[in-house]
């Protein structure tokens, strides 16, 4: 079992932005990437490849604001999947 203590995540409206045709990354998500990535490096996380995987994830919000929780999933996952933690987030 591995345990990791992430920043609060984006929420998935946050992820994307776009000018005309173009889509890309938006700068808050490539900060949470970033800070991912740190984390994962400097606490070596240990790298599960294509196995089936179990992920519970406890979310703190940083205020009293009420949301979703489905919308902050996708970016843990996601970080972690481009962090090569695991593969795929199929997993």
């Amino acid at each position: 079992m591995t345990e990791i203590n992430l920043p609060f995540p984006p929420t998935v409206n946050h992820i994307w932005k776009s000018s005309g045709h173009r889509r890309y990354l938006s700068k808050e998500y490539e900060a949470f990437l970033g800070m991912v990535a740190i984390i994962v490096k400097r606490e070596r996380v240990t790298y599960y490849g294509t196995k089936r995987l179990a992920v519970a994830i406890k979310l703190h919000w940083p205020n009293k604001r009420r949301g979703d929780i489905d919308n902050r999933v996708k970016a843990v996952l996601d970080s972690l999947a481009r962090c090569k933690v695991f593969e795929d987030d199929e997993q």
